[in-house]
């Protein structure tokens, strides 16, 4: 409204543009489109704008920041000069070498190189682990020793809870920076506690329904329907009312008893990890996981929490102390371990720093791999942030800076930091291969890349509708723009959701899904 007004209201126009004869923007490369079109309007008549900012910092696409901006302020602005500020104050040579390298193959950005200030240092150390659990003890050794400012710093929150798991039983004290508990809330999370609830209540017709379509046994909703009813009205278990029925296949028949039979051991585990592993495999609740392309880090975390509990109560009941500590946490000032999200660093900087679950897939959140082609302008939108992010990451470290290598996992950036330790060039190379996924894109020519930024607009057509299943009122969600969030309710095809980093949006439901703004977490 205030950019309409301004270009509509000429009389309203001026006046602004007197009283605001000199502009400084800070941070700039996190401002939006429209905030630097506002800009350029008031700075229409003087020419008087002074702009700090660094592309390579911009980590804030889904508040809709516009980093392009500033790659284009020499046109923007005629008579502009443009200084480089390349210095670091923070971070010593070693690191900074290879953050510089690193940051270097990104195509959208000025070409610069930043010195340290502070001299020689620690070089980048890469920690081996034999999994991503295996990161998790690593640090908890750190942190029982911790005796020096030190921050673990991670793309997600989720990458955080096996250890808060592991520190909180053995009273290990640390501080953690905007915590959330959107893990808790999220769809694997909740089917596997459903499965866990119906295994120990296997008449709950409410938990059945939410779960049968998932186990892969081709059932209908109305056989689902009619054996809840029948299971209501004689107390006996759901499946076994199912299996008595005539209206079901064989096929179905055969795997309703293998389910049977599965959920009946749960209560009798003692393992929680077991009961997991059963669930996946033997149940069959992966299969529908990887039909929906759900995020299987998901379950990953599950089973490092689940290493801890003896058996699937005890699970659930963790897993609520978790949601409570992560909603609540407990922070304690003589400690000097700090746990925070990289865009929850920003602007922060400690003497060391540990980067946790740099694994492709996880963070980067959209790998090289998923880039379709050099016109698939949205996917290398989000992979290039993804580099920037990873870039803010290191550069908070002032003295050390550790890096997990984890054995059989793609690790892109964490190969890229190898070869810039080494001083070697680096070539892509996949471990985990995956015959429906693309090679790799090579690096486009950064002026063919730029211009293509230049140019870009959205012309996406009207599709089918998508299916709707799994959107819900507490539905973990990300969207293209805002990010991260939860579906707060439905309503007269409108969608409120609460963000993790933006406020409260509300949006036409079906044009969100039809164009695939949101998607499920």
């Amino acid at each position: 409204y205030a950019f309409r007004i301004l270009r509509a209201a000429p009389s309203v126009l001026s006046y602004f543009q007197n009283q605001f004869r000199y502009i400084c923007v800070d941070e700039s490369q996190d401002s939006s489109k429209i905030q630097h079109e506002i800009i350029a309007l008031l700075a229409r008549k003087t020419q008087n704008v002074f702009m700090v900012g660094d592309e390579d910092q911009s980590i804030y696409g889904f508040r809709a920041a516009y980093p392009e901006a500033l790659i284009n302020f020499e046109k923007m602005y005629s008579n502009a000069k443009v200084l480089l500020m390349e210095k670091n104050y923070r971070s010593v040579q070693e690191m900074v070498d290879v953050a510089n390298v690193f940051v270097k193959r990104n195509r959208f950005r000025y070409d610069k190189t930043i010195e340290a200030t502070c001299g020689n240092g620690a070089p980048v150390q890469i920690l081996n682990a034999g999994n991503r659990a295996e990161q998790i003890s690593q640090l908890v050794e750190t942190a029982r020793g911790c005796m020096k400012e030190t921050a673990v710093l991670y793309r997600n929150n989720e990458s955080i809870i096996p250890l808060i798991d592991l520190l909180e039983r053995q009273k290990v004290p640390f501080n953690i920076r905007a915590a959330d508990a959107v893990f808790f809330t999220h769809r694997i999370v909740s089917d596997v506690s459903d499965i866990i609830r119906f295994a120990y209540d296997p008449a709950n017709g409410e938990i059945f329904e939410r779960i049968y379509y998932k186990l892969g046994c081709y059932l209908s909703k109305a056989a689902a329907k009619y054996a809840c009813g029948r299971s209501q009205k004689t107390g006996n278990p759901i499946l076994s009312e199912l299996l008595l029925s005539n209206e079901i296949s064989q096929q179905t028949q055969r795997k309703l008893y293998n389910i049977q039979s599965y959920l009946s051991f749960i209560p009798r585990q003692n393992s929680a990890e077991k009961v997991l592993s059963d669930i996946w495999n033997k149940i069959g609740y992966k299969e529908y996981v990887i039909k929906n392309h759900f995020d299987v880090s998901k379950y990953e975390i599950l089973r490092m929490i689940g290493r801890n509990e003896k058996d699937g109560q005890g699970l659930l009941r963790r897993l609520g102390e978790l949601a409570d500590i992560m909603r609540n946490p407990q922070n304690h000032p003589e400690t000097k371990l700090i746990f925070s999200t990289i865009h929850s660093s920003k602007g922060l900087e400690y003497d060391t720093v540990y980067l946790l679950d740099v694994i492709d897939g996880i963070f980067p959140a959209t790998p090289a791999n998923q880039i379709k082609s050099e016109t698939d302008l949205e996917n290398i939108r989000l992979y290039e942030e993804e580099r920037r992010l990873f870039y803010v990451g290191m550069t908070r470290a002032k003295k050390e800076l550790y890096l997990f290598a984890v054995k059989k996992r793609d690790q892109s950036f964490v190969d890229e930091v190898q070869c810039a330790i080494r001083k070697e060039e680096y070539q892509p190379v996949r471990l985990e291969e995956d015959p429906l996924l693309p090679p790799p894109l090579p690096a486009l020519p950064k002026s063919a890349y730029t211009e293509s930024m230049r140019g870009f607009t959205r012309n996406e057509t009207h599709k089918a509708p998508t299916d709707t299943t799994g959107y819900v009122p507490g539905a973990a969600v990300v969207h293209k723009v805002y990010g991260s969030g939860k579906i707060e309710k439905i309503e007269n095809n409108q969608i409120t959701i609460i963000f993790e980093t933006a406020p409260m949006k509300i949006f036409d439901f079906k044009v969100s899904i039809n164009k695939k703004l949101i998607r499920l977490q």
